[in-house]
């Protein structure tokens, strides 16, 4: 019960994100992909790859009420 109330809270959390920025947060943090990785899977930059994983990680921040440091 408990797992799926966390589920359901993460795909709250994601819910703003588009497609790809979800598939790349998701493949960062469950498939445990480097960024190279997300980016050679995905069909987009490195660099797009750590953006698209940091915006996920902001949404995540921002569902759990955190601060993040600025």
């Amino acid at each position: 019960m408990l797992l799926l109330e966390a589920l359901r809270a993460m795909d709250r959390a994601l819910a703003g994100l588009s497609s790809r920025e979800c598939a790349a947060f998701l493949l960062y943090k469950l498939d445990d992909l480097s960024y190279p990785e997300i980016a050679l899977q995905l069909g987009i930059s490195a660099s797009v790859a750590r953006r698209y994983v940091a915006k996920g990680l902001l949404q995540c921040y921002k569902a759990c009420a955190f601060t993040p440091l600025t």
